[in-house]
């Protein structure tokens, strides 16, 4: 379970097994605790997810039930879980975004202490930051490397894509607002809180929604911070990922117009060698901590095998003699 006062970052996933461990190991290195809701897969997703969770370092929600809508409808259950566990804040973000202070270093604690500063500025319900998209780098086939360290080209701020933007939210303040049962006055869109925009800070400043859309803002912001979203990454990563689609994309959303439109690479934009360095020892202890914990898991399944045959022993002895004892009686009966 999240900690009571934190501030949590929240996604639902699906069939992201090989991201999984540098997404984690870089929210929780910016100070975030982590909630993900698993929507499955065949790649062993859910697998890690639970080392994950059975080692402490993530809370896990199965979402493997939700088959429409599943990004909204886990971001329900989350925004809940997160009420009654006390967390206070809650930002939403997908397995191709990554939260990226800007106003201060990239260190231990530092994304979690910028919200926080950031809420408490501006006392609004909600903060919004803007994408800063990234394209395939020229990479066509996937390699083994962190993602922030292979994408390293981005599209310029004044990309219109890039108006789009990710929001957390005051938990306390949202549900003594608006609720948070069935028939509240909650609304979650896989941009975040849907509210009036003078309940919003974009980005530590006054917001300006685009008029025709939820999930834009009028002009990109990246003073205080912005989300790293690595949409294409490699061209065999997108065909990938557009074979099956997303949590809020269907099939026929993705296709070759939306590689070329999005495969921007126009400005360097690497992570920093001291920021990616800390990512690099993180992703290592939390591979050890996952290991570790699937060892520990393995070990207590058959242990907990072991014990029911053991404590089966005198039930399945009592049910042969009552059989043997039966079959005696029959042959005696015969003869």
């Amino acid at each position: 379970m999240p900690a009571a006062d934190s501030i949590c970052i929240a996604a639902v996933m699906k069939q992201e097994q090989p991201y999984i461990v540098e997404w984690v190991a870089w929210h929780r290195l910016l100070g975030f605790d982590i909630m993900i809701a698993d929507n499955g897969g065949n790649d062993g997703q859910s697998e890690l997810l639970l080392n994950l969770a059975n080692a402490g370092l993530i809370s896990y929600i199965d979402a493997r039930m939700f088959t429409r809508a599943p990004q909204v409808l886990a971001y329900y259950a989350m925004f809940r879980l997160a009420r009654r566990t006390g967390v206070r804040y809650v930002g939403f973000l997908d397995a191709d975004e990554f939260f990226e202070p800007l106003s201060v270093a990239v260190a231990p604690g530092a994304g979690a202490t910028l919200v926080s500063r950031l809420f408490a500025q501006t006392n609004a319900l909600a903060l919004a930051f803007n994408w800063m998209t990234f394209g395939s780098s020229n990479l066509i086939d996937i390699s083994p490397e962190p993602v922030t360290q292979r994408f390293i080209g981005s599209a310029p701020i004044k990309f219109d894509t890039n108006r789009h933007f990710k929001s957390f939210c005051d938990v306390t303040q949202v549900a003594r607002t608006l609720g948070s049962g069935i028939f509240s006055h909650l609304m979650l869109n896989p941009h975040g809180l849907m509210t009036e925009a003078s309940r919003y800070s974009h980005d530590g400043l006054p917001m300006l929604f685009d008029a025709q859309q939820f999930g834009l803002t009028q002009q990109v912001s990246w003073i205080n911070a912005r989300i790293r979203h690595y949409v294409v990454k490699s061209r065999a990563e997108y065909d990938r990922k557009a074979s099956r689609g997303s949590a809020s994309l269907s099939r026929q959303d993705y296709g070759s117009s939306f590689f070329n439109r999005h495969d921007r690479n126009d400005i360097p934009a690497p992570l920093g060698d001291e920021a990616l360095a800390m990512l690099v020892d993180a992703m290592r202890d939390l591979d050890i901590k996952a290991v570790s914990a699937h060892a520990r898991r393995s070990r207590r399944n058959l242990i907990d095998t072991a014990t029911m045959w053991w404590h089966a022993r005198p039930a399945i002895r009592m049910l042969l003699a009552r059989l043997l004892k039966e079959a005696r009686h029959c042959f005696n009966r015969a003869n």
